[in-house]
């Protein structure tokens, strides 16, 4: 990685300071931004499709959640962002 693209995310981690756990359909979702345009995400599926998704297990969706987050962190070479559960996830507030 570039050092002009590791000051990127080291920029977007100083303004938001942590990534956004979410669920968005059938995914769990990690994002480090203020939307998916500006930002950068992962997302991992939990159920086939988004009907399934609302009877999938908790436990589902938190795993996806998290596997996203390790997958973010891994990418961004920030492997000590921490996080928060947004609204639509089952912790969110």
């Amino acid at each position: 990685m570039d050092t002009t693209t590791q000051e990127s995310y080291a920029k977007l981690l100083s303004e938001h300071g942590r990534a956004e756990l979410m669920i968005d359909g059938n995914c769990g979702c990690a994002l480090l931004g203020s939307n998916l345009q500006e930002g950068e995400a992962e997302f991992v599926e939990f159920a086939p499709t988004a009907a399934a998704a609302l009877n999938a297990p908790l436990e589902d969706k938190l795993n996806a959640c998290k596997t996203a987050l390790e997958r973010l962190r891994l990418r961004l070479n920030l492997p000590d962002m921490g996080y928060f559960f947004e609204e639509s996830h089952p912790y969110g507030n």
